[in-house]
């Protein structure tokens, strides 16, 4: 390949624009931050075309709040106390608006030969001003070689452009375009709200949230009604933006029905774990019993034999649905569906041990947890006046 003077000229401008044009760049405060930057653009007639981009914007957090519970009617007896699970949920939505770019293009004169420039626009806003050196130019400008002319251009956009093109036009027909890619994220950004404070009704302060969803979850008591009513407990939520303190509110409501007409049963699962010795809230129907007394001819007390696992034994297969289904009785649930069967078991505690019944095949097994299927079914509202909330 052949080098020639007019090659090895242009390479000198070539280097040359870019130093100048990057110290230029480098040394010129720009609104924004540079979000886009356009590689040197140059055709035949050696006009080279460089740009840059710089960008703002503003964004804004549109927070939403909703307030839920594992319930939303629930049927207590009295004295009867439910942990209900309640869920906060808080979303929100980012919206970006007030764009604005601003920036500078360069037009280099690589040839030999001067170069007239008639015009220079961006694509996205007005060029607010062109110089040469340090003075002021207007078009047409006659562009000696080797030298290069600086434009400055800023304006406010309503949507998030893609691209932004620098465009010189010269003489009598010429033109060249510099492209730039604009990648928003880069832009710097004025954020209003994107913090909130959450807080409970019940609970109070849950906690700060920043430019995402979260969740919060708590347990909350219902009860204990110590008369037979309808009750609604309401449970309110709500965020503060940090910023412009715009608030907003759920509320969940949970039906409360605590019956006068016969009351309501519960399980033996219920009763095992509301005694005295917890873990879940007491039930003081219990006291009418005591957890510590003796059950029958066992050799346990109540407590222990709701907490001893059947394996197969009638005996405490019974036992369990009994104890529920006494101390529902006790509880002023409507006992009537369940007093028969209740009434033979007594009976058949009475005269029995769990080492007699463990050893009962066959018909004789069945008798004892056929009795143990009716209580069950009371305990868990099948027959009888219905099931309380557990």
């Amino acid at each position: 390949m052949k080098i020639t003077k007019g090659f090895l000229y242009m390479a000198v401008l070539l280097v040359s624009m870019f130093i100048v044009v990057g110290a230029t760049m480098a040394g010129t405060p720009l609104d924004g931050n540079e979000c886009g930057n356009s590689g040197p653009w140059g055709e035949q007639g050696g006009l080279i075309v460089k740009k840059n981009v710089f960008c703002e914007k503003d964004r804004s957090w549109e927070w939403m709040i909703e307030k839920r519970a594992d319930s939303s009617s629930i049927i207590l007896s009295e004295g009867q106390i439910l942990p209900v699970q309640y869920t906060v949920d808080v979303t929100a939505e980012l919206m970006d608006s007030n764009f604005y770019v601003s920036g500078e293009i360069y037009a280099q004169n690589t040839s030999e030969e001067m170069i007239q420039i008639t015009g220079v626009t961006d694509s996205l806003s007005e060029v607010i001003s062109c110089e040469y050196g340090s003075n002021p130019i207007s078009f047409p400008f006659d562009l000696a070689s080797g030298h290069l002319i600086r434009c400055v251009y800023a304006g406010g956009l309503s949507v998030a452009a893609a691209e932004n093109v620098a465009t010189v036009t010269f003489g009598s027909d010429g033109s060249i375009s510099a492209f730039a890619s604009i990648d928003w994220s880069k832009a710097a950004m004025s954020e209003t709200d994107e913090c909130v404070d959450v807080y409970d009704e019940h609970t109070g302060y849950l906690g700060e949230v920043c430019g995402g969803d979260a969740s919060f979850q708590y347990w909350l008591d219902i009860g204990p009604y110590s008369s037979c009513d309808e009750y609604k407990v309401g449970n309110a939520a709500k965020f503060i933006a940090q910023d412009s303190g715009t608030r907003g509110v759920d509320t969940w409501v949970v039906d409360v029905s605590v019956p006068c007409d016969g009351g309501c049963s519960l399980t033996p699962g219920y009763w095992k774990t509301h005694s005295w010795f917890g873990p879940a809230p007491y039930d003081d129907t219990w006291a009418l019993i005591g957890e510590g007394n003796a059950f029958f001819l066992s050799e346990q007390s109540y407590y222990d034999v709701l907490w001893t696992s059947p394996r197969g034994n009638a005996y405490y297969i019974l036992a369990h649905a009994y104890i529920a289904a006494e101390l529902n009785q006790l509880n002023d649930a409507d006992f009537s569906a369940a007093q028969d069967a209740f009434d033979e078991a007594t009976a058949r505690f009475n005269s029995a041990t769990p080492d007699d019944v463990g050893q009962l095949k066959g018909g004789d097994k069945k008798a004892w947890t056929d009795l143990a299927s009716i209580l069950d079914d009371y305990n868990n509202g099948l027959i009888g006046p219905g099931h309380c909330t557990e």
